[in-house]
């Protein structure tokens, strides 16, 4: 509990409202643009890089001439390039027709902004694991608290399948099956 009491130690009304503004009006245009469908695709595709970019064993690849694992910047560099390369081969691929990624898929407003926040917040949370300490060191102090604690690493990683699956899809009415 005491990172919730922190919160709210931590935050006076001043620029981090307005950080906190941004990121939710960022989250509300990543929804938008994308659509439930494509949100949860992309939420999928950062998951199945984050579990390959962790897994792979750099000191056995020798024999491309990997000596080590690379720095930080081309591991975030591989992270995104998985996540966008399953992005847009997903939906060509036998996995459309399992996750039923058809179209943009129908939420509200509310849904699209929720699932956008948590994608984002996942990302960053993701992205900022990966820096060195030294790089840490120098973040703010709210932004370590809300995305380099581990809870807070545990919380962005379990909120957006926690909202996938309790937002419902909005069901079709008789009017637009016409």
């Amino acid at each position: 509990m005491e990172f919730f009491s922190a919160i709210s130690d931590q935050i006076n009304l001043g620029g981090n409202w307005l950080l906190i503004l941004i990121f939710l009006a960022a989250g509300l245009g990543v929804g938008l643009a994308l659509g439930r469908n494509r949100l949860s695709l992309m939420t999928l595709s950062v998951y199945i890089s984050l579990a390959i970019v962790r897994a792979v064993p750099w000191t056995e690849l020798k024999f491309i001439g990997v000596k080590e694992a690379p720095d930080t910047n081309v591991l975030i560099f591989i992270l995104l390039a998985l996540t966008l390369g399953i992005f847009f081969v997903a939906p060509h691929s036998g996995l459309a027709s399992v996750l039923r990624l058809h179209g943009r898929g129908r939420s509200s407003w509310w849904q699209l902004m929720l699932l956008g926040v948590a994608l984002l917040g996942f990302f960053v949370s993701v992205v900022i694991s990966f820096l060195p300490a030294k790089a840490l060191a120098d973040l703010q102090p709210l932004l370590i608290q809300f995305f380099v604690e581990d809870l807070a690493q545990f919380v962005w990683l379990i909120l957006p399948l926690a909202a996938m699956l309790v937002l419902k899809r909005r069901r079709a009415s008789v009017m637009d099956e016409d």
